[in-house]
């Protein structure tokens, strides 16, 4: 009896040590990615359900995602803040770019997601995302620029082809131009213009910023050059014909340069004549130039991992957030313009006139990176002397070699 009693005890004793056992294992947790995105109405909800696509469509990956709504403006400044807490994956804009890469916050593409990425989006996007001969983010839109909305009714489509022939058709119809070249974003189209044919932009502008993406470090300028003064004499001959007006604003106008965002003001003041395309060209001593712009676009980037595991999973679901389809859909619900080369030409895409004078324009376009506050203003006081009648190639160089001086002094040491 003293022994069944014993070997009851014994058999209690093991069957809890067991369950103490099991009970103090801790449960595998599931991986949990942190995804920021823009801060739009609705686009948070639109993500957590392209992620549940993505699951269905992947059903070896077990994760969790935490999808928060930060502003793409800010994104860097936050990441850069703590590379360590930052989120896994993040929406930001493209001038951005250089200071996560060089605040090592941007994990470069393998070379088949670089591959894939360069086989499946506009150049520009490519450009946008590319430092050095690295790719270090994947293009999510192609839609921040602008271009020329027409009065149809005053103005042809062959007119609009050249900055002469509209000037020509709003003189005739006493009609303004609005091109806003006191913003140095639009305005400095005529120094990054293009001869028609072929060959190098009249001017670059490229800086290069500290690691913590604080301050300027190098200048690689050639306004202050033959060229600039080329465009100058090319802006000069628009801001002084009599139909110029430094606005946006579509009143009283018949042709304005400006983005997808004056689409409903435009189609207020034109109705059915309004009309879109890419900006005009320009001639100056027998040459003629393709006015170039500003473009830019958003980009999804992945931070460094020490897991590879959780790397491999950020950067498939980084393709397949920046994919065709997914593109497609966000076009659909936002009219986000794609930079998917498949999803531009989708028909209903290719049917959205503005979308099209954009994707136009920004064959001739600069990627916009990053740039000193105080350098719009400089572009701005050019612009300003080209607005004046009776200025000479000499005033060009003047103003010119001023702002060389003026950009140059930004570098910090």
């Amino acid at each position: 009896m003293r022994m069944t009693k014993l070997v009851s005890l014994v058999l209690a004793l093991l069957m809890l040590t067991l369950c103490f056992a099991a009970c103090g294992e801790k449960k595998e947790e599931k991986m949990t990615i942190t995804l920021w995105v823009s801060t739009t109405e609705g686009v948070k909800a639109f993500y957590e359900k392209q992620v549940a696509d993505f699951k269905a469509l992947h059903p070896e990956y077990d994760f969790n995602i935490k999808v928060e709504a930060v502003g793409e403006g800010d994104a860097a400044t936050q990441v850069l803040a703590d590379v360590a807490t930052a989120p896994d994956m993040y929406c930001f804009a493209q001038d951005q770019i250089a200071r996560l890469v060089q605040g090592g916050a941007l994990a470069p593409l393998g070379s088949q997601a670089a591959d894939t990425v360069r086989k499946n989006n506009d150049s520009g996007s490519v450009g946008a995302a590319t430092v050095g001969e690295k790719l270090y983010a994947y293009p999510l839109s192609s839609d921040n620029g602008y271009f020329l909305y027409y009065d149809s009714s005053v103005i042809s489509a062959e007119q609009a082809k050249t900055w002469e022939g509209i000037i020509e058709a709003c003189q005739a119809a006493g009609k303004k131009i609005g091109y806003n070249t006191s913003e140095g974003w639009k305005g400095s189209g005529f120094y990054f213009a293009q001869p028609v044919g072929g060959g190098d932009a009249l001017c670059h502008s490229t800086w290069t910023y500290s690691a913590d993406g604080k301050n300027p470090i190098a200048l690689d300028d050639t306004f202050n050059s033959d060229n600039g003064v080329i465009a100058m004499k090319g802006l000069n001959m628009l801001a002084t014909s009599g139909v110029w007006l430094d606005t946006e604003s579509f009143t009283n106008t018949a042709a304005v340069v400006t983005g997808t965002w004056k689409a409903n003001e435009a189609e207020g003041e034109y109705g059915d004549n309004m009309a879109a395309t890419k900006l005009p060209t320009f001639t100056v001593d027998g040459v003629t130039y393709q006015t170039g712009s500003f473009s830019g676009c958003k980009l999804l980037g992945c931070k460094p991992q020490t897991d590879d595991a959780r790397a491999k999973l950020c950067a498939d679901l980084a393709l397949y957030l920046t994919s065709g389809d997914a593109q497609l859909e966000r076009y659909y619900e936002f009219q986000h313009g794609p930079s998917n080369l498949e999803a531009q030409a989708n028909q209903d895409v290719m049917d959205n006139k503005l979308l099209t004078a954009l994707l136009q324009q920004n064959v001739y376009a600069v990627p916009q990176g990053v740039i000193p506050d105080k350098w719009w203003a400089e572009v701005a006081a050019l612009n300003a002397i080209c607005a004046e009648s009776g200025k000479t190639e000499d005033d060009f160089k003047a103003a010119l070699a001023t702002y060389e001086e003026k950009v140059t002094a930004l570098i910090v040491k």
